[in-house]
């Protein structure tokens, strides 16, 4: 017997079972058609004021690669931050916590308190500030006490502080060079400046009786990091214009660099030891460099997408595969450029691991 109508009326057949399937089992329907459903449009981080330039970098990749919203990044001190980002999961909340160290055992248990108990934890690179001179200059090192009582704004004197009177390095120790005191520095307010005052300038006095007898923590981190603005310290923004402004410079002139320029100029500048230690990758990476910090992200599972393609936002799984990737935190990569020391390969293999598995912090 044949069919009437041929393949059309063949074609028309399997369109009605079709939409009769999909009212008399509309599981089924469901099945074959997930739906995707969030909270909320764009993900959203919260960071600290330093490593908002690399996720500005990663997000923008995000958006061009995969067609989403450009993360929504707000940033502000490391304390703020934290709570805002451990305050609970869901749209109300941020997505993302961006920190400049890593969360102590006490603050990941603040956070499960308030129900952000699912974290995946993203060391993705490390940050240096080094003091650079030109080749062949009479500097081979300084320590951090010297360098904070260099570029201090006020230093205590007979017990209390004074505007600061150093012009020269051998009125503050015999055995540094003779000559003027003459520091190019970043602009306040920018990574390797926030870097320079969290590492040496705060480790430089945090051992002067007048500072340790300040009771605000606040006020004694204000002490150390003011610098002075009499002339011996020049604000630069960028590294480019600070080798320069250094090369341009007498003799005995230094400046506050990244890791990365240096190494490019070894040929006309030379990096000092800070306490004994020269930066190179191998101090850096081991933590024996004392001006370094490591960086993270940390990201709430819980405000993941499901299989079912529902979730608080979509995004986050795409934000760690960019993140780390070799294009992004690899030694030549876009984060390295804009002064990150990369990880070393073994490191960088596991974070990607981290981030592909989706492992959450445990300790």
């Amino acid at each position: 017997m044949r069919c009437r109508g041929g393949i059309a009326g063949g074609a028309r057949l399997v369109v009605r079972l079709a939409a009769i399937a999909a009212v008399l089992l509309p599981g089924l329907a469901v099945a074959q058609a997930p739906p995707s459903r969030t909270e909320r449009a764009a993900t959203e981080i919260v960071s600290t004021d330093a490593l908002a330039p690399y996720l500005a970098i990663v997000a923008q990749e995000v958006a061009a690669t995969y067609g989403l919203p450009p993360a929504a990044i707000r940033t502000g001190t490391a304390e703020a931050m934290f709570a805002s980002f451990c305050a609970g999961p869901g749209a109300a909340n941020p997505d993302m916590l961006a920190l400049d160290r890593r969360m102590g055992r006490s603050q990941l248990e603040l956070c499960r308190r308030n129900e952000v108990d699912r974290i995946v934890e993203l060391g993705f690179g490390i940050d240096a500030v080094t003091l650079a001179g030109r080749r062949g200059g009479p500097f081979t090192g300084v320590t951090a006490m010297q360098l904070y009582r260099a570029l201090a704004a006020e230093v205590v004197e007979n017990d209390r502080f004074v505007a600061n009177p150093f012009k020269r390095w051998r009125e503050i120790d015999p055995a540094l060079p003779d000559v003027e005191i003459n520091v190019v520095v970043p602009e306040a307010g920018s990574d390797l400046r926030l870097l320079l005052g969290e590492t040496v300038l705060q480790d430089g006095c945090r051992d002067v009786p007048a500072v340790r007898a300040i009771f605000s923590a606040r006020d004694r981190v204000a002490r150390c990091v003011a610098l002075r603005s009499d002339g011996p310290v020049r604000e630069v923004a960028t590294a480019e214009a600070r080798a320069q402004a250094l090369s341009d410079a007498p003799e005995g002139a230094l400046a506050v660099l990244g890791f990365e320029l240096p190494a490019r100029a070894a040929s006309t500048l030379t990096v000092l030891a800070i306490d004994g230690i020269r930066p190179t990758y191998a101090s850096i990476v081991d933590d024996s460099y004392p001006a370094t910090r490591r960086v993270f992200v940390y990201v709430k599972r819980q405000n993941m997408r499901d299989a079912q393609g529902i979730g608080v936002v979509r995004g986050l799984a795409e934000f760690m595969a960019e993140l780390t990737s070799e294009r992004m935190v690899g030694p030549d990569g876009k984060l390295a450029q804009l002064g990150m020391v990369a990880l070393p390969a073994p490191e960088r293999v596991e974070l990607r691991r981290i981030a592909r598995s989706l492992q959450i912090v445990t300790r």
